[in-house]
């Protein structure tokens, strides 16, 4: 921890799932990806402002996220890391984990999950008129409509952002509109009416309030996670797990957690154009000679010095 640095600011906390067919203690089924698989599931931290991972967890597959952030947060304790902002998706929302947060005086910005009905109040009561120009706000090449309302969130203030994506909300009107017109079954009114409210819309709940034309940037550095999971399972070959001995497969996984940090050094290190991949490869080219007491490295080559030069 004290090598890979970290704040005491802000984190970004998610999971990932493991498929496997191993033959371990902490191997379950669970969802992935659409589908029922035997896996385990791998929970993440992320240093928000360094974007380094600092802490991994391993649970058995068939355990929830939600299930898991108080845990988490106590062993992050433990550990010396005393976050104040906390950025997660909407699985590990729960009255439980909403009022803990509470509790230990860590904001959070989090995605609302739909089925609620806190979330329904505000899609039928509070979505009316957010298309609006004074809500409108643009990320690069992206625009939406963005609204705050302060919210009782459990009995504790909170603050509600409805965001309202226009392309997606084309999208799934369009197919809203074509089951609607061609189902033969008998038409639920709210029920309908509350789906084509909900078309296009996300909805995110903060402890604090957050300037609306920031609130979705800040939310989408929760993406550092993913992509890290994306580093750890595409570029260094994480799954597939072959082994069926628990302690190899903690220790490999350690190791892979530690590769990973060396991976994500290593690409702070080189331009955007370059990758670690290649750079290792025009860099295994330098040779060197080694006498008794000295080591002479051979010329370098122009591709091979501008390598140095960008790492300083």
């Amino acid at each position: 921890m004290k090598l890979v640095g970290g704040s005491d600011k802000a984190i970004t906390i998610d999971a990932t799932s493991l498929p496997n067919q191993i033959n371990i203690g902490f191997n379950a089924w669970g969802h992935a990806d659409g589908k029922i698989d035997k896996q385990f599931r791998m929970i993440c931290v992320i240093d928000q402002i360094s974007k380094a991972p600092l802490y991994y967890r391993l649970l058995p597959g068939n355990i929830t996220d939600v299930s898991t952030l108080q845990t988490t947060l106590i062993e992050l304790k433990a550990m010396g890391v005393h976050n104040s902002y906390l950025l997660m998706d909407a699985g590990y929302f729960s009255e439980s984990n909403i009022l803990d947060l509470y509790e230990r005086k860590i904001d959070f910005l989090t995605r609302l999950p739909g089925g609620r009905k806190i979330y329904n109040d505000l899609i039928l009561n509070q979505s009316i008129g957010i298309e609006n120009l004074e809500n409108a706000n643009v990320i690069k090449k992206r625009s939406y409509f963005v609204k705050s309302i302060e919210i009782d969130l459990y009995g504790k203030k909170a603050y509600a952002f409805i965001i309202l994506d226009p392309e997606r909300k084309a999208k799934e009107t369009q197919k809203l509109l074509q089951d609607y017109c061609r189902s033969k079954l008998d038409k639920d009114a709210s029920k309908d009416k509350f789906e084509f409210a909900n078309c296009g819309i996300m909805i995110l709940i903060s402890s604090k309030e957050i300037p609306t034309e920031e609130v979705l940037s800040a939310y989408y550095l929760r993406l550092s996670v993913e992509q890290v999971f994306c580093y750890s399972k595409s570029d260094l070959g994480l799954l597939p797990i072959r082994n069926h001995s628990e302690k190899t497969v903690r220790g490999y996984l350690f190791l892979q957690f530690i590769l990973l940090i060396l991976y994500l050094k290593m690409t702070e290190h080189i331009s955007k154009k370059d990758t670690v991949e290649q750079m290792l490869l025009t860099l295994k080219k330098l040779k060197c000679k080694v006498f008794d007491k000295q080591i002479i490295p051979s010329e370098l080559t122009k591709s091979q010095r501008l390598l140095f030069d960008q790492a300083k």
